[in-house]
């Protein structure tokens, strides 16, 4: 599906954004932490570029890449991520909800 959509919408549509997060998802379950983390990151800084910083899916691709680094044993670049994610989210959107969403990207 994410080859699919990149061909058909480009690589820079939020569907062809959206599938390759759910796909890394998907890599992280299956052990495959290293593709994981590639197509994360690729996510975070697409989804930031095309949609901004503040989209809330550019908060959800940090938090995909966060909890890729925590399965790859990268516990230091998780907590970093993490952090970085909480302070987006209560700059952003303000809500003691979010930090504990924020929180359970962490874990």
């Amino acid at each position: 599906m994410f080859a699919d959509s990149e061909r058909i919408l480009g690589p820079e549509h939020p569907d062809t954004l959206r599938a390759g997060a759910m796909l890394a998802v998907s890599y992280r379950a299956a052990g495959r932490t290293t593709e994981a983390i590639e197509l994360s990151q690729l996510g975070v800084t697409n989804t930031e570029r095309m949609l901004g910083p503040q989209h809330r899916y550019a908060l959800i691709a940090k938090a995909i890449l966060a909890d890729s680094y925590r399965a790859a044993g990268r516990i230091t670049d998780a907590i970093k991520l993490g952090e970085e994610l909480l302070a987006d989210c209560e700059r952003i959107l303000g809500s003691s909800t979010l930090r504990a969403k924020a929180n359970l990207a962490l874990s």
